[in-house]
């Protein structure tokens, strides 16, 4: 009898899978009881895609006998299809295992008690501001001078101020009136000239209308 090649692959195939089964003396089953014996042909090949090891489980757990072609065939790829799934969800469980072992340890971390770390603190002298009596020479103990001089430094500031103010003034008169904000200019200008040009010398030198004779030493009046 001559078999086509896909059909000799098969029995040959069949005779690796259960020869060792099918060609024992005594007669026994499978290492689990499973009637490997009365399986036919075509179940035969249906089973091959169960493993060897779990093969005899596999069919005493589903009567492998009193199944149909059909049958068999789904219930193969049906625990085909759950094994593949266990497969895929190893990883995962893995990973979420990882997770949970990560976390623990992190949890464990917690409980610890801190250690206190030394910090080195440096103390920060805070600084000296000038005033207007620290401005003072130290050999000064005139309190007219003293007086005079804080009334200035009080002024000096007020005019430093109002002087930031007035440019703040024609920044923002700038955007709605460039016209008058530049008149204001002009004349906070010759303002501040007029101040400068004072402040060159002052308080001014005494004039006098009275001339006075100079005579040189040891000439007669």
């Amino acid at each position: 009898m001559s078999y086509s090649r896909s059909t000799a692959s098969r029995l040959m195939k069949i005779f690796r899978e259960y020869g060792p089964i099918l060609s024992s003396t005594d007669g026994e089953e499978g290492s689990n009881g499973a009637p490997v014996q009365h399986l036919n042909y075509t179940q035969g090949i249906a089973l091959f895609g169960i493993s060897v090891e779990d093969r005899d489980q596999f069919i005493a757990d589903n009567d492998v006998g009193k199944m149909s072609k059909r049958e068999l065939q789904q219930t193969v790829k049906v625990r085909e299809r759950t094994a593949e799934e266990e497969e895929r969800r190893e990883p995962e469980n893995q990973g979420v295992q990882n997770q949970e072992k990560t976390e623990e340890a992190a949890d464990k971390a917690m409980d610890k008690p801190l250690e206190l770390i030394p910090v080195e603190r440096k103390i920060i002298k805070p600084k000296t501001v000038p005033t207007a009596q620290t401005e003072l020479p130290q050999e000064d103990a005139n309190p007219e001078s003293m007086k005079y001089n804080a009334q200035y430094a009080t002024h000096r500031d007020t005019m430093l101020s109002a002087y930031g103010e007035l440019l703040k003034t024609l920044v923002a008169l700038n955007r709605v009136d460039p016209v008058k904000k530049e008149a204001n200019r002009k004349e906070a200008l010759k303002i501040t000239t007029n101040m400068a040009e004072t402040l060159k010398q002052y308080p001014p030198a005494i004039k006098t209308n009275l001339k006075i004779k100079r005579t040189e030493p040891g000439a007669p009046n």
